[in-house]
């Protein structure tokens, strides 16, 4: 990052003088463009998304894909790398399923056995089936080939999955694809949970497939735990809402030490920087958040839109034979902030801890940051 500056440094406090004038510049703005007839230009932002999400998935087809470990899983395809050790060091032990009194324990979650349902470890000497009224633990190593309608596992990445659109251009949806970012919710006790698609939406509509042939996801970031439901949304909400968590990761948003690039992406368009200077202010306006959410006031919910900001640590000095990533970065130690959007209850969470109420105006200077500002 350059020279090293001491707190007495006239470097440094120009530097730190610099960032600061700027961010005051783009609050002002934003204060200036908020008018009483629209003060949220959040959800002008979410129209335009919606209607370019039907757009291009009439046109090009919607592919799903999980940022895992610095790769993607197409289907049943695994790009990239192995999992990467734990971020912590009682990360795995903790985040690995087991039984307690009655309820599956992974992480911070305790998700009680509903009653005629059995739980079973998995194990490649397994028969090959899909389970119903089952709750799968995996572990680590080989898990065979059944399934589950409910399956716990650590894991492999706190980055959440998402559904990669295709660009309008024909180019490669690795290059230049938009890829969604997760539904926010906040389970029971207070820990924040990433779902991969909405219980309401059309694709877990009761009745859409067949019986148990459904597919979602939810991740619990913080404990690095992923709890997959294979059933409709109906079924899955009784799930979910049975879940209870204790959560130990509450505070300011926690980055890495050390940022290579930024990519925020929106519902309609998305933007990466890796100029020092645009870092620097991100960062910078990232951690003058101070608002600080109680776990008993989290109120994120599967009704908002949500936006993704992916902070990227720097890539090997060497060039090394990296696994396919989505904009050219190395998604396996990213930190993850998905920010929940919307009046009375706007929240920024990220992936290795730490959660923030954000106001319109840090949402409009975060945005214009990184080049996205509202049209």
């Amino acid at each position: 990052m350059g020279r090293c500056l001491s707190k007495g440094d006239s470097g440094s406090t120009d530097v730190g003088f610099a960032v600061t004038e700027r961010i005051r510049q783009l609050l002002d703005e934003a204060v200036a463009d908020l008018e009483p007839e629209d003060r949220d230009p959040v959800p002008a932002v979410v129209r335009r998304g919606r209607a370019a999400r039907r757009r291009t998935a009439a046109l090009a087809g919607i592919v799903t894909f999980a940022l895992l470990a610095g790769g993607l899983v197409a289907g049943q395809r695994f790009i990239g790398a192995a999992p990467p050790p734990a971020a912590d060091g009682d990360i795995e032990q903790s985040a690995t399923p087991r039984v307690e009194n009655g309820m599956v324990v992974a992480g911070a979650m305790q998700l009680p056995i509903p009653e005629g349902w059995k739980v079973v470890k998995a194990s490649p000497a397994n028969k090959c089936e899909t389970m119903t009224k089952t709750i799968l633990l995996i572990g680590s190593g080989n898990r065979g080939c059944q399934n589950a309608v409910v399956e716990v596992s650590r894991a492999s990445s706190r980055n959440p999955g998402g559904i990669l659109i295709p660009s309008k251009d024909g180019n490669s949806p690795f290059d230049s694809g938009l890829i969604t970012s997760p539904v926010s919710i906040t389970l029971a006790g207070g820990e924040p949970g990433w779902l991969e698609s909405g219980l309401d939406s059309a694709e877990m509509k009761t009745g859409r497939y067949p019986a148990n042939n459904y597919t979602n996801s939810l991740l619990l970031p913080w404990s690095q735990v992923s709890v997959g439901l294979r059933m409709d949304g109906t079924e899955d909400r009784r799930i979910i809402e049975s879940i209870r968590t204790s959560p130990r990761r509450s505070g300011v948003l926690t980055l890495p030490a050390k940022v290579g690039g930024v990519v925020l992406v929106l519902s309609d368009e998305q933007a990466k920087a890796t100029d020092r200077a645009t870092i620097d202010e991100v960062l910078h306006l990232l951690r003058q958040q101070t608002n600080v959410v109680r776990d008993a006031d989290a109120c994120a919910s599967a009704g908002q839109e949500s936006i993704r900001l992916i902070v990227d640590p720097p890539g090997p000095a060497q060039p090394s034979p990296a696994p396919v990533s989505l904009w050219d970065m190395d998604t396996s130690n990213a930190t993850t902030i998905i920010i929940a959007t919307g009046e009375g209850c706007q929240e920024a969470v990220s992936s290795t801890g730490g959660r923030v109420r954000l106001t319109n105006a840090t949402l409009f200077v975060l945005k214009n940051l990184l080049g996205l500002g509202a049209r």
